[in-house]
Protein backbone atom coordinates (compact mmCIF):
# COMPACT_ATOMS: atom_id res chain seq x y z
CA UNK A 1 0.00 0.00 0.00
CA UNK A 2 1.36 3.44 -0.95
CA UNK A 3 1.56 5.94 1.86
CA UNK A 4 1.49 9.70 1.63
CA UNK A 5 3.54 11.83 4.01
CA UNK A 6 2.05 14.98 5.48
CA UNK A 7 3.94 18.22 6.21
CA UNK A 8 2.39 20.85 8.48
CA UNK A 9 3.50 24.25 7.21
CA UNK A 10 2.81 27.50 9.02
CA UNK A 11 2.50 30.45 6.68
CA UNK A 12 1.62 33.93 7.91
CA UNK A 13 0.02 32.55 11.04
CA UNK A 14 -2.19 29.88 9.45
CA UNK A 15 -1.59 26.18 9.17
CA UNK A 16 -1.68 24.35 5.85
CA UNK A 17 -1.50 20.66 5.18
CA UNK A 18 0.81 19.72 2.33
CA UNK A 19 0.35 16.26 0.88
CA UNK A 20 3.52 14.64 -0.36
CA UNK A 21 3.24 12.23 -3.28
CA UNK A 22 4.91 8.89 -2.67
CA UNK A 23 8.65 8.65 -3.43
CA UNK A 24 10.13 5.35 -4.48
CA UNK A 25 13.54 4.14 -5.57
CA UNK A 26 12.24 1.71 -8.18
CA UNK A 27 13.08 3.98 -11.12
CA UNK A 28 16.48 5.09 -12.33
CA UNK A 29 19.65 3.68 -13.79
CA UNK A 30 21.78 1.17 -11.87
CA UNK A 31 24.13 4.02 -10.89
CA UNK A 32 21.20 6.10 -9.62
CA UNK A 33 19.89 3.20 -7.55
CA UNK A 34 23.41 2.64 -6.23
CA UNK A 35 23.72 6.30 -5.21
CA UNK A 36 20.29 6.13 -3.57
CA UNK A 37 21.36 3.15 -1.47
CA UNK A 38 24.62 4.84 -0.43
CA UNK A 39 22.90 8.09 0.52
CA UNK A 40 20.39 6.18 2.62
CA UNK A 41 23.20 4.26 4.33
CA UNK A 42 25.06 7.50 5.01
CA UNK A 43 21.94 8.88 6.68
CA UNK A 44 21.73 5.82 8.89
CA UNK A 45 25.37 6.29 9.87
CA UNK A 46 24.86 9.96 10.78
CA UNK A 47 21.82 9.09 12.91
CA UNK A 48 23.67 6.12 14.38
CA UNK A 49 26.82 8.00 15.43
CA UNK A 50 24.93 10.90 16.92
CA UNK A 51 22.59 8.38 18.53
CA UNK A 52 25.58 6.73 20.22
CA UNK A 53 26.73 10.12 21.50
CA UNK A 54 23.19 10.98 22.58
CA UNK A 55 23.05 7.89 24.78
CA UNK A 56 26.36 8.84 26.35
CA UNK A 57 25.27 12.43 26.89
CA UNK A 58 22.04 11.31 28.54
CA UNK A 59 24.02 9.41 31.18
CA UNK A 60 27.08 11.73 31.23
CA UNK A 61 29.21 8.79 30.13
CA UNK A 62 32.12 8.65 27.71
CA UNK A 63 31.40 7.03 24.34
CA UNK A 64 34.19 4.74 22.98
CA UNK A 65 35.15 6.19 19.59
CA UNK A 66 37.01 3.21 18.08
CA UNK A 67 35.15 2.39 14.87
CA UNK A 68 37.22 -0.76 14.41
CA UNK A 69 35.69 -2.28 17.56
CA UNK A 70 32.77 -4.40 16.29
CA UNK A 71 31.21 -4.50 19.77
CA UNK A 72 31.13 -0.75 20.36
CA UNK A 73 28.19 1.43 19.39
CA UNK A 74 30.19 3.46 16.85
CA UNK A 75 31.87 0.29 15.56
CA UNK A 76 28.52 -1.28 14.74
CA UNK A 77 27.41 1.88 12.99
CA UNK A 78 30.59 2.10 10.87
CA UNK A 79 30.35 -1.59 9.95
CA UNK A 80 26.80 -1.01 8.74
CA UNK A 81 27.93 1.71 6.34
CA UNK A 82 30.75 -0.43 4.91
CA UNK A 83 28.41 -3.35 4.38
CA UNK A 84 25.81 -1.18 2.66
CA UNK A 85 28.40 0.39 0.34
CA UNK A 86 29.81 -3.00 -0.63
CA UNK A 87 26.31 -4.23 -1.43
CA UNK A 88 25.56 -1.14 -3.53
CA UNK A 89 28.80 -1.45 -5.50
CA UNK A 90 28.28 -5.18 -6.10
CA UNK A 91 25.75 -4.35 -8.83
CA UNK A 92 27.79 -3.35 -11.91
CA UNK A 93 28.92 -0.78 -12.76
CA UNK A 94 28.54 0.49 -9.20
CA UNK A 95 28.58 4.21 -8.51
CA UNK A 96 30.85 6.92 -7.26
CA UNK A 97 31.56 7.41 -3.57
CA UNK A 98 33.95 5.63 -1.24
CA UNK A 99 32.95 4.60 2.26
CA UNK A 100 36.07 6.13 3.83
CA UNK A 101 35.36 9.56 2.29
CA UNK A 102 31.76 9.54 3.50
CA UNK A 103 32.82 8.26 6.93
CA UNK A 104 35.30 11.11 7.28
CA UNK A 105 32.64 13.69 6.48
CA UNK A 106 30.09 12.21 8.88
CA UNK A 107 32.68 11.86 11.65
CA UNK A 108 33.56 15.52 11.20
CA UNK A 109 29.88 16.38 11.38
CA UNK A 110 29.37 14.38 14.58
CA UNK A 111 32.46 15.91 16.23
CA UNK A 112 31.35 19.47 15.49
CA UNK A 113 27.73 18.84 16.49
CA UNK A 114 28.96 17.47 19.84
CA UNK A 115 31.02 20.61 20.35
CA UNK A 116 28.06 22.86 19.55
CA UNK A 117 25.84 20.82 21.88
CA UNK A 118 28.47 21.28 24.61
CA UNK A 119 29.14 17.56 25.05
CA UNK A 120 32.51 15.79 24.98
CA UNK A 121 31.94 12.12 24.06
CA UNK A 122 35.52 11.21 24.96
CA UNK A 123 35.00 12.18 28.62
CA UNK A 124 31.22 12.30 29.05
CA UNK A 125 31.49 15.79 30.49
CA UNK A 126 28.63 18.30 30.34
CA UNK A 127 26.08 15.67 29.45
CA UNK A 128 22.42 15.74 30.32
CA UNK A 129 18.97 15.31 28.88
CA UNK A 130 19.10 18.48 26.77
CA UNK A 131 22.39 17.79 24.91
CA UNK A 132 21.22 14.20 24.47
CA UNK A 133 17.97 15.37 22.89
CA UNK A 134 19.73 17.77 20.54
CA UNK A 135 22.28 15.17 19.43
CA UNK A 136 19.51 12.70 18.70
CA UNK A 137 17.51 15.33 16.83
CA UNK A 138 20.56 16.37 14.77
CA UNK A 139 21.11 12.75 13.75
CA UNK A 140 17.47 12.39 12.76
CA UNK A 141 17.68 15.58 10.71
CA UNK A 142 20.75 14.34 8.82
CA UNK A 143 19.15 10.95 8.21
CA UNK A 144 15.87 12.47 7.05
CA UNK A 145 17.53 14.90 4.64
CA UNK A 146 19.83 12.24 3.19
CA UNK A 147 16.73 10.09 2.84
CA UNK A 148 15.18 12.86 0.72
CA UNK A 149 18.27 12.97 -1.50
CA UNK A 150 18.28 9.17 -1.65
CA UNK A 151 14.78 9.02 -3.03
CA UNK A 152 15.53 11.85 -5.47
CA UNK A 153 18.63 10.15 -6.90
CA UNK A 154 16.71 8.34 -9.63
CA UNK A 155 14.22 11.09 -10.46
CA UNK A 156 16.44 13.88 -11.77
CA UNK A 157 15.25 16.15 -8.95
CA UNK A 158 18.26 18.17 -7.72
CA UNK A 159 16.31 19.19 -4.59
CA UNK A 160 16.89 22.91 -5.13
CA UNK A 161 13.24 23.84 -5.60
CA UNK A 162 11.11 24.02 -2.44
CA UNK A 163 8.02 22.88 -4.37
CA UNK A 164 9.32 19.55 -5.69
CA UNK A 165 8.87 16.25 -3.86
CA UNK A 166 12.45 16.46 -2.57
CA UNK A 167 12.06 20.12 -1.62
CA UNK A 168 8.97 19.35 0.44
CA UNK A 169 10.74 16.37 2.01
CA UNK A 170 13.63 18.60 3.08
CA UNK A 171 11.19 21.15 4.50
CA UNK A 172 9.58 18.43 6.61
CA UNK A 173 12.98 17.37 7.97
CA UNK A 174 13.78 20.99 8.80
CA UNK A 175 10.45 21.47 10.57
CA UNK A 176 10.95 18.32 12.64
CA UNK A 177 14.42 19.49 13.69
CA UNK A 178 13.12 22.91 14.75
CA UNK A 179 10.38 21.27 16.78
CA UNK A 180 12.80 18.87 18.50
CA UNK A 181 15.41 21.57 19.22
CA UNK A 182 12.75 23.87 20.68
CA UNK A 183 11.46 21.07 22.87
CA UNK A 184 15.00 20.35 24.10
CA UNK A 185 15.41 24.00 25.12
CA UNK A 186 12.14 24.02 27.04
CA UNK A 187 11.44 22.61 30.53
CA UNK A 188 11.24 19.89 31.68
CA UNK A 189 14.10 18.89 29.36
CA UNK A 190 15.72 22.31 29.13
CA UNK A 191 16.98 24.85 29.57
CA UNK A 192 20.19 23.62 27.93
CA UNK A 193 23.76 24.54 28.65
CA UNK A 194 24.91 27.15 26.13
CA UNK A 195 24.32 25.65 22.72
CA UNK A 196 23.92 27.26 19.32
CA UNK A 197 21.07 25.65 17.40
CA UNK A 198 21.99 27.61 14.28
CA UNK A 199 25.53 26.23 14.41
CA UNK A 200 24.20 22.68 14.70
CA UNK A 201 21.96 23.27 11.70
CA UNK A 202 24.83 24.63 9.60
CA UNK A 203 27.07 21.71 10.55
CA UNK A 204 24.45 19.07 9.78
CA UNK A 205 23.45 20.68 6.48
CA UNK A 206 27.09 21.05 5.47
CA UNK A 207 29.15 18.08 6.67
CA UNK A 208 26.39 15.53 7.14
CA UNK A 209 24.22 16.35 4.13
CA UNK A 210 25.64 18.51 1.35
CA UNK A 211 29.19 17.15 1.52
CA UNK A 212 27.91 13.59 1.59
CA UNK A 213 25.52 14.15 -1.33
CA UNK A 214 28.36 15.73 -3.33
CA UNK A 215 30.51 12.67 -2.64
CA UNK A 216 27.73 10.33 -3.78
CA UNK A 217 26.60 11.49 -7.23
CA UNK A 218 24.36 9.12 -9.24
CA UNK A 219 27.23 8.47 -11.62
CA UNK A 220 28.72 5.12 -12.68
CA UNK A 221 32.35 4.34 -11.94
CA UNK A 222 33.84 5.06 -15.36
CA UNK A 223 36.66 7.02 -16.92
CA UNK A 224 35.61 10.50 -17.98
CA UNK A 225 33.29 11.57 -15.14
CA UNK A 226 35.79 13.99 -13.54
CA UNK A 227 36.21 11.78 -10.45
CA UNK A 228 39.41 9.77 -9.92
CA UNK A 229 38.52 6.14 -9.18
CA UNK A 230 41.47 4.09 -7.83
CA UNK A 231 39.14 1.06 -7.74
CA UNK A 232 39.38 0.81 -11.54
CA UNK A 233 43.02 1.86 -11.68
CA UNK A 234 42.49 5.54 -12.52
CA UNK A 235 45.32 7.92 -11.73
CA UNK A 236 43.56 10.97 -13.23
CA UNK A 237 40.16 11.96 -14.61
CA UNK A 238 39.58 15.30 -16.29
CA UNK A 239 35.98 14.71 -17.28
CA UNK A 240 36.49 13.33 -20.78
CA UNK A 241 37.81 10.31 -22.66
CA UNK A 242 39.99 12.30 -25.05
CA UNK A 243 43.67 13.11 -25.02
CA UNK A 244 46.19 14.63 -27.40
CA UNK A 245 45.99 11.55 -29.64
CA UNK A 246 42.30 12.18 -30.38
CA UNK A 247 41.93 15.99 -30.23
CA UNK A 248 44.09 18.98 -31.10
CA UNK A 249 45.85 19.99 -27.88
CA UNK A 250 47.49 23.13 -29.25
CA UNK A 251 45.03 25.33 -27.35
CA UNK A 252 44.72 23.22 -24.19
CA UNK A 253 47.12 20.39 -23.44
CA UNK A 254 45.33 17.36 -21.97
CA UNK A 255 47.41 16.01 -19.09
CA UNK A 256 45.19 12.95 -18.55
CA UNK A 257 45.14 10.12 -21.14
CA UNK A 258 41.91 8.92 -22.68
CA UNK A 259 41.83 5.82 -20.44
CA UNK A 260 42.43 7.91 -17.26
CA UNK A 261 45.48 5.81 -16.37
CA UNK A 262 49.11 6.89 -16.44
CA UNK A 263 51.04 3.69 -15.88
CA UNK A 264 53.58 3.75 -13.06
CA UNK A 265 57.27 3.83 -13.82
CA UNK A 266 60.39 4.03 -11.69
CA UNK A 267 63.12 5.15 -14.04
CA UNK A 268 66.17 2.91 -14.52
CA UNK A 269 68.86 5.29 -15.76
CA UNK A 270 70.98 2.37 -16.91
CA UNK A 271 68.36 1.46 -19.56
CA UNK A 272 67.60 3.53 -22.64
CA UNK A 273 65.75 3.23 -25.93
CA UNK A 274 66.41 5.09 -29.17
CA UNK A 275 63.88 5.71 -31.94
CA UNK A 276 63.36 8.13 -34.82
CA UNK A 277 60.31 9.97 -36.09
CA UNK A 278 59.42 10.34 -39.77
CA UNK A 279 56.90 12.61 -41.48
CA UNK A 280 55.04 11.87 -44.71
CA UNK A 281 53.12 14.56 -46.64
CA UNK A 282 52.04 15.26 -50.21
CA UNK A 283 52.65 18.97 -49.56
CA UNK A 284 55.65 20.66 -47.91
CA UNK A 285 54.74 21.26 -44.26
CA UNK A 286 55.47 24.69 -42.80
CA UNK A 287 54.04 23.94 -39.36
CA UNK A 288 52.40 21.01 -37.62
CA UNK A 289 51.11 19.76 -34.28
CA UNK A 290 52.24 16.23 -33.43
CA UNK A 291 51.58 13.84 -30.58
CA UNK A 292 53.44 10.61 -29.75
CA UNK A 293 51.62 8.28 -27.34
CA UNK A 294 54.48 6.29 -25.85
CA UNK A 295 54.20 3.23 -23.51
CA UNK A 296 54.77 5.17 -20.26
CA UNK A 297 54.82 2.07 -18.10
CA UNK A 298 57.99 0.92 -19.87
CA UNK A 299 59.78 4.14 -20.86
CA UNK A 300 59.81 7.75 -19.67
CA UNK A 301 61.55 11.10 -20.13
CA UNK A 302 61.75 11.35 -23.93
CA UNK A 303 64.38 13.69 -25.36
CA UNK A 304 63.96 14.82 -28.98
CA UNK A 305 66.95 15.94 -31.07
CA UNK A 306 66.74 17.13 -34.66
CA UNK A 307 67.69 14.54 -37.25
CA UNK A 308 68.32 17.19 -39.89
CA UNK A 309 66.85 20.27 -41.52
CA UNK A 310 66.17 23.68 -40.06
CA UNK A 311 63.08 23.82 -37.85
CA UNK A 312 61.97 24.87 -34.39
CA UNK A 313 60.02 22.73 -31.96
CA UNK A 314 58.18 23.36 -28.71
CA UNK A 315 57.56 20.18 -26.76
CA UNK A 316 55.65 19.12 -23.68
CA UNK A 317 56.15 15.73 -22.05
CA UNK A 318 52.83 14.70 -20.47
CA UNK A 319 54.20 11.52 -18.83
CA UNK A 320 52.05 9.42 -21.15
CA UNK A 321 52.89 11.09 -24.45
CA UNK A 322 55.03 13.73 -26.13
CA UNK A 323 53.28 16.84 -27.52
CA UNK A 324 55.23 18.70 -30.25
CA UNK A 325 54.58 21.98 -32.06
CA UNK A 326 56.82 22.19 -35.11
CA UNK A 327 57.72 25.16 -37.35
CA UNK A 328 59.88 24.96 -40.49
CA UNK A 329 62.57 27.63 -40.76
CA UNK A 330 64.03 26.63 -44.12
CA UNK A 331 61.12 27.49 -46.41
CA UNK A 332 61.24 24.04 -48.01
CA UNK A 333 59.12 22.17 -45.42
CA UNK A 334 59.75 20.05 -42.36
CA UNK A 335 62.33 17.31 -43.01
CA UNK A 336 61.97 13.56 -42.70
CA UNK A 337 63.41 11.89 -40.70
CA UNK A 338 62.30 14.68 -38.39
CA UNK A 339 64.01 13.97 -35.09
CA UNK A 340 65.50 11.24 -32.98
CA UNK A 341 64.03 10.19 -29.63
CA UNK A 342 65.83 8.83 -26.59
CA UNK A 343 63.85 7.35 -23.70
CA UNK A 344 64.87 6.11 -20.27
CA UNK A 345 63.65 2.63 -19.34
CA UNK A 346 61.55 1.62 -16.32
CA UNK A 347 62.70 -0.68 -13.53
CA UNK A 348 61.49 -4.26 -13.69
CA UNK A 349 60.06 -4.25 -17.22
CA UNK A 350 61.49 -4.82 -20.66
CA UNK A 351 62.03 -2.02 -23.14
CA UNK A 352 59.33 -1.53 -25.79
CA UNK A 353 59.66 -2.93 -29.30
CA UNK A 354 58.43 -1.65 -32.64
CA UNK A 355 54.91 -3.03 -32.16
CA UNK A 356 54.51 -0.86 -29.06
CA UNK A 357 54.94 2.29 -31.17
CA UNK A 358 52.90 1.31 -34.23
CA UNK A 359 50.12 3.83 -34.79
CA UNK A 360 51.12 5.96 -31.79
CA UNK A 361 52.16 9.08 -33.74
CA UNK A 362 49.41 11.47 -34.92
CA UNK A 363 49.22 14.88 -36.60
CA UNK A 364 46.25 16.98 -35.47
CA UNK A 365 46.89 20.01 -37.71
CA UNK A 366 49.33 21.06 -40.44
CA UNK A 367 49.76 24.14 -42.65
CA UNK A 368 51.75 25.00 -45.77
CA UNK A 369 53.89 28.13 -46.22
CA UNK A 370 50.79 30.12 -47.25
CA UNK A 371 49.04 29.18 -44.00
CA UNK A 372 46.60 26.91 -45.79
CA UNK A 373 45.48 23.83 -43.87
CA UNK A 374 46.90 20.68 -45.45
CA UNK A 375 44.33 18.00 -46.28
CA UNK A 376 44.54 15.15 -45.98
CA UNK A 377 46.71 15.55 -42.90
CA UNK A 378 50.30 14.36 -43.06
CA UNK A 379 51.18 11.16 -41.24
CA UNK A 380 54.00 10.41 -38.87
CA UNK A 381 55.59 7.26 -37.51
CA UNK A 382 57.96 6.18 -34.75
CA UNK A 383 60.53 3.60 -35.72
CA UNK A 384 62.59 1.56 -33.30
CA UNK A 385 65.82 0.45 -35.04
Amino acid sequence: MMRYGVVLAVVCGWAATIVLPPMTMASGTPAQKCAAAKRKAAGKMAAGLLGCDSKGAGKSLAVPQDESDPLSCVGKVAAGLSKAFMKADAVAPGCEGAADVVTQSINSCADHVNTSANFDPTTGQVGGKCPAAKLKAAGKKASAKLGCYSKAAGTGDDCTSPTTVCGLCLAKAEANWTKAATKADTPPIGPCPPADNNSIEIIVDGDCVHNVVAALPPTPVVCGNNIIDPSIGETCDDGNTDDCSTVDCSGNVDHCPKNCIIAACSVDMSKSLSAHVTLTSSTPVASAVMFIDYPEGRVRNPIATAAGGDFSNSENDLDYGLFEQLIDNSGSGLPSPLFNLTFEGCIGVSLPVQADFTGTCTISEAFDSSFNAITPLPTCAVTVP
